[in-house]
């Protein structure tokens, strides 16, 4: 008789530890990443305070947009087109590849260069309603050339699964940045900020293709007309994965130029504020789903069982992780706009306790996201977003007018909410998907608890918000320790760690 490899239980584990292992591997990437970018922020928070702050960041998605709009999605595309010729193991194939990617990279991009340079003007004056800022962006315009080569070395690499010189890069990357980014500020004021978006790009570059030296990767030589005739392909599917993320910058840039338009760069400047703050606890999640939960999901799309349980399980697992930070994040709100930025952003407290609830949506919603692309269905989810964009940029529009700033920010919870009905009526149709009773429990308290601590921030002090948050923070801490440990199973040293400690063991099971 022959024995099955593992039972269903031993299974369900290890899928577990799958997600957890992955997130956390990810995850100290993104944390050196992390406090190299807070660093970069205090700095520049101090050299030129929220009007500064708010113009870097409306530059920096500008810069951003136009790698999408003439990038036509060929390095998202190219990760595959790479991927696949490197595992048929055909030197030739995957050389002809990686030379229309570079080809792509930089013809799109000194395109991109030429077009956003000569409207410089015409963009200042659209953004923020004066052509004062067009020699800055004109400056800024070779940022996009250099930016698309960067961005199709990291797309070779990640093809050829070449993880850790990817995380050197990164990590090398944003060293360079902060310091380039710094220097010039604190040269030039806020004429440096240009200047620095420039010397960022390169000093990337630079990092990018000195780790490619040492890479053995296939070289050929083929002519740029036949690398153009490959393009097609990377251009066709390109168009297709970047739609989405178009729309999503498209909606954060016309946000940024709405509030610099009604308010100012100085009310732009504690937006950023409020909304880097939050996203950054829960980044290194959402960024370990794209990698790892994404491939594994469209492995199973077939099966509507087991895509749905693996829906679960993420979900299970990514607010069980997220959860403490976020609470978190809300206890010490004050004391973490003053620390990672300066006493000028106070007002971006109110606005963080807002963006932490549709941060708790955000994670709540966010596997669910890629059930239409594991299912293949790109239309559906280009005009799902569509819908869920168009949708969030009404409600900032009218939520602004109505309350201000805060109503910007309350209008991030708002898309959120909408955004899981969406998808949760798209998902339903398209597998079955339904909450495991697990989720759901976990949905209900960690949406009441958060709702409870966000009112009552509202109500007391800062101090005694502080105290109340921080407490409810280590119970639920250690509430998710348990379910996590009971999930990972005995042998995992997270549960060996917890039976260490008899007060550890029992409560809040």
């Amino acid at each position: 008789m022959i024995r099955p490899s593992s039972t269903p239980v031993e299974h369900t584990r290890k899928s577990y530890q799958g997600i957890l292992k992955s997130a956390a591997l990810l995850g100290s990437a993104r944390v050196m990443t992390l406090v190299i970018g807070l660093a970069r922020v205090k700095a520049l928070a101090v050299l030129i305070g929220p009007v500064g702050v708010g113009l870097i960041g409306t530059y920096d998605v500008l810069v951003q947009m136009a790698i999408y709009v003439f990038g036509m999605g060929v390095q998202a595309s190219g990760v595959r087109q790479v991927a696949i010729a490197n595992s048929q193991q055909d030197p030739d194939r995957t050389a002809r590849t990686i030379a229309t990617l570079r080809c792509l990279s930089w013809s799109l991009g000194l395109f991109g260069t030429v077009v956003v340079g000569a409207s410089a003007w015409a963009i200042s004056r659209l953004t923020f309603k004066d052509p004062g800022h067009g020699r800055d962006i004109l400056i800024l315009s070779p940022a996009i050339l250099l930016t698309s080569i960067y961005a199709g070395g990291l797309a070779i690499l990640q093809g050829c699964q070449r993880i850790a010189d990817l995380a050197k890069i990164t990590v090398l990357s944003a060293i360079g940045q902060a310091v380039s980014v710094v220097a010039f500020v604190y040269m030039l004021g806020e004429r440096g900020i240009a200047f620095s978006f420039v010397a960022s790009g390169g000093f990337s570059l630079l990092i990018c293709r000195w780790v490619m030296k040492g890479t053995a990767l296939p070289k050929a030589a083929p002519t740029w007309a036949s690398s153009m005739g490959e393009s097609g392909t990377f251009i066709k599917l390109g168009l297709s994965l970047t739609n989405a993320l178009l729309l999503s910058t498209l909606v954060a840039y016309a946000v940024r130029s709405l509030i610099a338009r009604n308010l100012g760069l100085e009310a732009v400047g504690i937006y950023l504020c409020a909304y880097g703050l939050s996203g950054k606890f829960i980044g290194f999640l959402l960024d370990a789903m794209q990698t790892d939960f994404y491939p594994r999901l469209s492995a199973v799309a077939h099966d509507h069982e087991d895509l749905n349980r693996l829906v679960n399980q993420q979900t299970e697992i990514v607010l069980l992780m997220a959860m403490p930070g976020l609470l978190a994040t809300l206890a010490f709100a004050p004391w973490l706009v003053r620390l990672f930025y300066s006493g000028a952003f106070d007002g971006a407290t109110v606005l963080l306790r807002w963006f932490i609830l549709g941060c708790l949506v955000r994670v709540i919603y966010a596997p669910i996201a890629f059930v239409q692309l594991a299912k293949g269905r790109s239309l559906l989810y280009f005009v799902s977003e569509a819908v869920i964009s168009l949708s969030s940029l009404a409600a900032t529009f009218v939520l602004l007018k109505a309350f201000g700033l805060r109503g910007a920010a309350a209008s991030y919870l708002v898309a959120n909410l909408f955004q899981t009905i969406v998808l949760l009526a798209i998902s339903r149709r398209l597998t079955g998907f339904k909450w495991s009773s697990h989720a759901v429990r976990f949905l209900l308290i960690f949406v009441s608890i958060s709702t409870v601590c966000v009112l009552v921030s509202f109500v007391l002090s800062d101090i005694q918000t502080a105290l109340v948050c921080a407490v409810v923070a280590a119970a639920v801490s250690l509430y998710c320790m348990r379910q996590l440990a009971d999930r990972l199973g005995p042998d995992h040293r997270m549960s060996r760690f917890l039976a260490r400690f008899a007060f550890l063991s029992g409560p809040l099971q």
